[in-house]
């Protein structure tokens, strides 16, 4: 897992450029980088149409007022950064853009105010996050250095062997410590401790009984997961139950994460939609930064 093609999505707000900048010195140093803006033109009321310029007349201006924030934004950014302008959908035409480089990330900023449910909703991140075909770094207050703490929920899941090679990945180029989490649900974990209630009169001791058994299996299996992957030194295992997305926030506040690994599909998304309720949960609150992973393109 290398990163040598980071496309950028740019909305010449605050918060992009400084997630480009974040992004270009201190998640991928030496990657390429390409900022990709697009031009998304307003409707043409018919009554009005008449009085209005010409579709490429209007096309033709906002691009080129585009290029020119483009190319003073770059100065701030990186010497490095290519950019680009598109016309059509925001989240439609970055994806686009990462395709046609086949770029190895999407990096995104969230809203400038995240924590307003509905401005956040629909937003271009999410519907990037939802449909890119690659990982999506969506960059949340992020530190003026590299990640130092990567958090990492696991779960059984047909993504967890890429989810764990992108931790590996992070764990060696950023030497960071990395944290794995599984969360049991409650109600998997209240069925197994009845059934260990059922065969004790001290029902605290059975509650210990049950909790380190749970532990001491799952540990190990996080064991087997990191032991191909990881260096002893740079991955411990972490065991809770709960509700899985108020657990990882919890854990990744009391932890400093700098950086939230998860999957979009399968595993940590456990609604039916595509875009699962923890996955979004996570990103409406996480304290840091957050890298999706989704079904890798073909050939990688």
């Amino acid at each position: 897992m290398h990163i040598r093609s980071l496309v950028v999505g740019m909305d010449f707000s605050e918060t992009s450029i400084v997630t480009a900048r974040w992004a270009a010195e201190h998640f991928a140093p030496n990657a390429e980088i390409t900022l990709v803006h697009a031009v998304s033109l307003p409707d043409r009321p018919a009554f009005a149409e008449q009085l209005l310029p010409a579709t490429d007349t209007i096309e033709s201006v906002a691009c080129r007022s585009a290029e020119r924030r483009m190319s003073d934004a770059i100065r701030s950014i990186s010497t490095r950064a290519k950019f680009e302008v598109r016309v059509g959908k925001p989240h439609e035409e970055i994806v686009s853009a990462a395709r046609e480089r086949r770029a190895d990330v999407i990096v995104v900023g969230p809203h400038d105010d995240r924590h307003a449910r509905s401005r956040w909703l629909g937003s271009t991140a999410e519907r990037i996050v939802r449909t890119s075909p690659m990982p999506v770094l969506v960059a949340i207050d992020p530190p003026a250095r590299a990640p130092r703490t990567v958090l990492v929920p696991v779960n059984e899941s047909r993504l967890t062997e890429s989810i764990l090679a992108w931790a590996s990945r992070f764990a060696v180029t950023f030497d960071a410590e990395v944290k794995l989490l599984h969360v049991w649900s409650e109600s998997l974990y209240a069925y197994v401790g009845s059934m260990a209630y059922a065969g004790s009169s001290d029902d605290l001791a059975a509650q210990r009984v049950v909790e380190q058994e749970i532990r001491d299996a799952t540990t190990h299996w996080l064991s087997d997961l990191t032991a191909a992957g990881f260096q002893g030194r740079r991955a411990s295992a972490i065991v809770r139950h709960g509700e899985v997305a108020d657990v990882t926030l919890d854990i990744a506040a009391a932890t400093h994460a700098d950086l939230i690994v998860m999957g979009r599909s399968g595993g940590l998304v456990i609604a039916p939609s595509p875009f699962g309720s923890t996955l979004r949960t996570v990103l409406h609150r996480a304290p840091c930064s957050v890298f999706v992973v989704s079904e890798p393109l073909p050939g990688r």
